[in-house]
């Protein structure tokens, strides 16, 4: 590779000679440091691929508290929490709201669980109903406890 940049005069004088043994030090570093590279950076063995399964179901108390939580939020951008209105403090309609929801929802009713799925479609909804008095939980048909609990098969009702 070298002869050919350099003729056999060239090769006698200082420049050429030394060009080609610092020429071969490069190259051959450059190789190395490439190959040691890959090599680095190849597994030893190949990777095994772990999915963390998301939870598909939640129980009775976690929905409860969620739609808890959304059914004040929506009650109190109606103006109808604090005071003298319907719920006396955000504290006050969480619980009140939760435990109707839990008995609504509960492992009576939902022995297998919620479908986070389907409770969440619940909870969006919740968000946009008017401020006339809030449907109770069972009257809301994205929010009906037969179509949130899971099924035998693992699946919700609808």
């Amino acid at each position: 590779m070298f002869d050919e940049v350099c003729s056999s005069e060239e090769w006698r004088t200082a420049g050429c000679a030394l060009d080609r043994p610092i020429a071969k030090v490069l190259s051959s570093a450059l190789i190395l440091g490439v190959a040691a590279l890959l090599f680095a950076c190849s597994p030893a063995t190949p990777p095994t691929t772990r999915t963390a399964e998301m939870p598909t179901s939640v129980d009775a108390k976690t929905a409860a508290a969620e739609v808890a939580d959304v059914r004040c939020q929506h009650e109190a951008a109606c103006n109808k929490v604090g005071g003298a209105r319907e719920y006396a403090s955000p504290v006050s309609c969480v619980a009140e709201l939760a435990r109707s929801a839990e008995t609504e929802l509960g492992p009576n009713v939902c022995p297998r669980g919620i479908d986070m799925r389907r409770l969440s479609h619940c909870t969006q909804q919740v968000g946009v109903e008017s401020c006339d008095p809030l449907a109770p939980l069972g009257l809301m048909i994205a929010c009906d406890p037969t179509a949130l609990c899971v099924r035998a098969s693992g699946k919700s009702w609808h």
